[in-house]
């Protein structure tokens, strides 16, 4: 659903946008769970898949394109702007806590390592970005699935020429993953499936069922402040 009298992205207010950061606050909290705990499980398995073709690894490995590949970070914190109350953000991060629980089942089961032999890089950044990327974790790329999921949810809320620019941030944000020899061609590949299968059934389902709980809440807040609660009492 298209948004044309409202511009694409805006200040929500402070007060929505503390509210806002709780809903990030989940999402981190779902991605350290489960990102890092299919991490932790995968890595004592002691065998790993390969899915990578050996051409792949003549891929030229370019520490330099690490801000592009870093820049999902910022890709993602546009969202409290283009969601500009909780109850349209709510249903986008919910969906992003749903990508990052199938791909986390995905590495437990069908634990993966890169093919590739990184030089050692004496570069602060880069080796954030390194810490960042816990082992085995590889297929479906959750980095692709997670950015894929940003540009279609902010392509619905802008135009369309708008909309070319996010779909080309997110194939830069691929690219750099093949260039810092952090993933394969099948984890971009099924990154991106499961980042678009997520917004076609997911997000519209979360867009239905999650807003009427955020009222209830809040509904219910309200009255145990207008009335001290004294109406649970009878």
């Amino acid at each position: 659903m298209t948004h044309p009298r409202e511009p694409f992205l805006g200040w929500p207010g402070w007060r929505i946008f503390a509210w806002q950061q709780t809903l990030t606050l989940l999402c981190t909290v779902v991605f350290l769970v489960f990102y890092g705990g299919s991490s932790r499980l995968a890595s004592t398995y002691g065998s790993y898949h390969t899915v990578h073709a050996a051409w792949e690894l003549q891929i030229p490995f370019v520490p330099e394109v690490v801000p592009l590949y870093l820049s999902i970070h910022l890709l993602l914190a546009l969202a409290p702007f283009v969601f500009r109350s909780v109850p349209d953000l709510a249903p986008f991060a919910v969906t992003l806590c749903a990508i990052t629980v199938v791909a986390s089942i995905c590495f437990v089961l069908f634990p993966t390592a890169a093919g590739f032999q990184r030089p050692p890089v004496d570069d602060k950044l880069f080796n954030l970005a390194d810490a960042l990327n816990m082992e085995y974790n590889q297929v479906p790329s959750l980095h692709i699935a997670l950015s894929s999921a940003a540009a279609i949810a902010y392509r619905a809320r802008c135009k369309k020429a708008f909309a070319a620019f996010f779909y080309f941030w997110v194939l830069g944000i691929a690219v750099s993953t093949l260039l810092i020899h952090e993933h394969h061609l099948l984890d971009i590949v099924t990154g991106c499936v499961l980042g678009i299968a997520a917004m076609r059934w997911l997000y519209p389902y979360f867009v239905r069922c999650v807003p009427p709980l955020i009222d209830r809440a809040a509904s219910k807040r309200w009255k145990n402040r207008r009335f001290g609660g004294l109406d649970h009492a009878h």
